[in-house]
């Protein structure tokens, strides 16, 4: 299934369901792709499709690629093409990213190490996994970014008023 449109919030799929994005509280580059602290606004990640379910994630200039086993982002000319699987019986918005790219890391997935506020967005080698079973930790929820307003605004709508 192809990705509609282009602006995605990038979610962890189970656990505290933190949002994804670039830590650039450091000075030194590459930043690392981190999990957001709860509170904090959850940032437009730009995802394209280069066809046979390759796609650059990117947020704002900076391009997403592997660096050993972590997830960094950095301006580069050549983001990583990442491999994304959809996972319907998971929800309508749950994909797998993967290194779909000869090398040490190829077919290894995204995870947070550890799943709590600031933990790294690294490679990890989930192995063989039933389609109906997916490894809970590998799992994110990409949201259309119109959706994900919608969403918000509907559950605004139904929050009890002070």
């Amino acid at each position: 299934m192809s990705l509609p449109g282009n602006e995605f919030l990038i979610q962890m799929h189970a656990g505290p369901r933190f949002y994804i994005g670039v830590d650039e509280r450091g000075i030194i580059l590459p930043f690392n792709v981190i999990a957001l602290p709860g509170g904090t606004a959850a940032p437009k990640w730009k995802i394209q499709n280069f066809g046979e379910s390759r796609y650059v994630i990117t947020q704002g200039a900076l391009g997403t690629r592997a660096e050993g086993a972590r997830v960094v982002a950095l301006k580069t000319q050549t983001p990583l093409q990442w491999q994304l699987t959809w996972f319907p019986q998971q929800g309508p918005h749950c994909y797998m990213i993967t290194d779909g790219y000869p090398g040490p890391t190829q077919g290894f997935a995204w995870t947070v190490e550890p799943d709590t506020p600031y933990g790294r967005v690294v490679l990890k080698d989930v192995g063989p996994f039933a389609p109906e079973l997916p490894p809970q930790e590998a799992l994110f929820n990409l949201v259309h970014v119109p959706e994900a307003k919608a969403e918000g605004k509907a559950e605004a709508e139904a929050a009890p008023a002070a």
